[in-house]
């Protein structure tokens, strides 16, 4: 009996083929020249783009390296943009790239040193989804949670030294405090305050 249990741990262990290694939320650019491009992954990668509004996803290889706008998580071209069936207003979307299981890389090839630091280095993001059904949408920039609301009324005073004319309120949500900046009405106003916020950029974006 025991056998057959570590035998079926063996199994399914090994059928866990892929692991994430790094996640990202944020804006796509869309581009008519066939270059699909993620900031932070290299060349010749295999990404998973997830519209997070309806969750449609597509597995794609990224062809180029990202040399676009800071504010944004990537650049991809028409088709892929498509199948995504993104809004053309608000492009939101996760990125995330897996590596396969260290059992399968090493039939397949070594691991160079520069790969082992990416692999070894996993960023992680929490993806809250608030996704209005309304036509007029607007984003939203939520800091938090905290637990101690002093810290929130400390964050509440260093972005008003950044963006005082923007509406910054602190909400009670899950008996937790979080601290929104908003509404921006487009992605030019988004790219602005984002900007403007420099190292405050510990945000989750979100879209109602």
């Amino acid at each position: 009996m025991y056998r057959f249990l570590y035998l079926l741990f063996l199994f399914l262990f090994s059928c866990i083929s892929q692991q994430v290694i790094y996640e990202k939320k944020g804006f796509l650019v869309l581009n008519n020249e066939g270059i699909i491009a993620i900031k932070n992954i290299k060349k010749n990668k295999l990404v998973k783009i997830i519209n997070i509004e309806n969750m449609n996803y597509v597995k794609v290889t990224t062809n180029a390296d990202y040399k676009g706008l800071e504010n944004r998580v990537g650049n991809v071209d028409l088709v892929t943009f498509n199948n995504l069936k993104l809004s053309k207003k608000f492009p939101l979307v996760l990125v995330e790239e897996s590596i396969e299981n260290p059992k399968f890389i090493a039939k397949k090839a070594k691991i160079f040193d520069k790969e082992k630091k990416v692999a070894s280095s996993v960023f992680r993001e929490e993806i809250n989804m608030e996704i209005s059904s309304e036509t007029d949408k607007n984003i939203y920039l939520e800091y938090g949670p905290f637990h101690n609301k002093l810290y929130a009324n400390v964050l509440v005073r260093n972005l008003k030294k950044n963006i005082s004319k923007k509406k910054i309120v602190i909400k009670l949500k899950k008996n937790d405090n979080y601290v929104s900046v908003g509404p921006l009405v487009n992605l030019k106003e988004f790219d602005n305050y984002s900007n403007k916020l420099n190292k405050l950029d510990g945000y989750n974006i979100i879209i109602k």
